[in-house]
């Protein structure tokens, strides 16, 4: 019965919280948009109503265009789109949790959620009709179902989201090498035949959209080319851009929650108690790697860095909670 209950109220909570998130991303709707929200819109335009004007499909990945374009069917205004990127940033919210739950535990989980649905950054950028929080949301959903990797339903679904998550950002790519990670530190417990499915599931994604790239272009891999086209030009801010500017993206909880963690894990690795420390290790994979290959990029956005957003708060979050369990209990609040 006790259980019954805690389950009640952790599903009201992350549905409230998903409910909060999904208008604080949605409000205001803006009716003018920047350049790059309004080719994506032209790209809708050129799926839903057949434009041949203008298009950028040569080097812009197509999923976001073609949700929009999809949206178009409900009602066609750059309302449904915007309601399409605010629906994307809030499921984070609920990935989120289910990752932390399953990683550590439901505490874990429930941080995560809060800090991911109140971060003034991911609000700000969701509300934008763009790639980055729609990416990270669907490498968050990707890297959930790996984590039941015994189970073949579920391996094929993260291949799946995988795939969807290229056509979203190219950047998403480099997730392919936290996969291997993954893989290699898990090679024991995984069988071959989930591993395949994992590969139909991605494959059965990209395939077509190679197919159509080869067709259209005559190279397969042109849009990734040409997409990346920007390291050739000038630098547009120093190396270490987003170490300096880590403060506009996170709160205060961030830096102190991931100073906690690092606290925690250096103590309980020299007492040889450390638990979750293959889980610990494919996010902060996950975190090197992104970071690495934006710090390459010549051309720097805040906004690039959402792909990272869900394992630094993560790794945060397990920092602040193990913190928290060791305060007594009349001074939690």
């Amino acid at each position: 019965m006790e259980i019954e209950k805690k389950n009640i109220l952790i599903i009201t909570i992350i549905s409230v919280l998903f409910i909060i998130s999904f208008f604080l991303n949605l409000i205001p709707i803006r009716m003018s948009n920047f350049w790059d929200e309004t080719v994506y819109l032209q790209h809708a335009e050129v799926f839903f109503s057949g434009r041949t004007n203008y298009d950028e499909l040569s080097f812009r990945p197509p999923l976001i265009s073609i949700l929009f374009a999809l949206s178009f069917f409900i009602k066609h205004s750059v309302i449904s789109a915007s309601v399409v990127t605010a629906l994307l940033g809030a499921l984070g919210v609920i990935f989120i949790f289910f990752v932390g739950r399953k990683l550590y535990n439901e505490k874990v989980g429930i941080f995560a959620a809060l800090i991911l649905a109140f971060s003034p950054f991911i609000i700000q950028n969701s509300n934008l009709l763009m790639t980055d929080v729609p990416v990270a949301t669907l490498l968050t959903i990707s890297f959930y179902f790996v984590l039941f990797k015994d189970k073949k339903l579920m391996m094929f679904l993260s291949g799946l989201f995988l795939g969807l998550s290229i056509l979203m950002k190219f950047d998403a790519i480099l997730m392919i090498v936290v996969f291997a990670i993954y893989f290699y530190l898990h090679r024991k417990e995984l069988k071959k035949d989930k591993l395949i499915l994992f590969i139909l599931g991605f494959f059965i994604i990209m395939l077509p959209y190679f197919i159509w790239s080869q067709i259209k272009f005559g190279n397969f891999l042109e849009p990734f080319i040409k997409g990346k086209g920007f390291f050739s030009v000038a630098k547009n801010e120093p190396t270490l851009f987003y170490f300096f500017n880590f403060h506009k993206v996170f709160t205060f909880l961030i830096p102190f929650g991931l100073i906690l963690w690092f606290i925690d894990a250096v103590i309980k690795l020299n007492k040889e108690k450390y638990l979750n420390i293959r889980a610990d290790i494919i996010l902060l994979s996950w975190i090197i790697i992104f970071i690495l290959f934006l710090t390459i990029l010549h051309v720097k956005q805040l906004r690039y860095i959402t792909p990272i957003i869900t394992p630094i708060i993560l790794l945060a979050s397990k920092g602040i909670v193990a913190f928290l369990d060791e305060i007594k209990k009349p001074y939690k609040i």
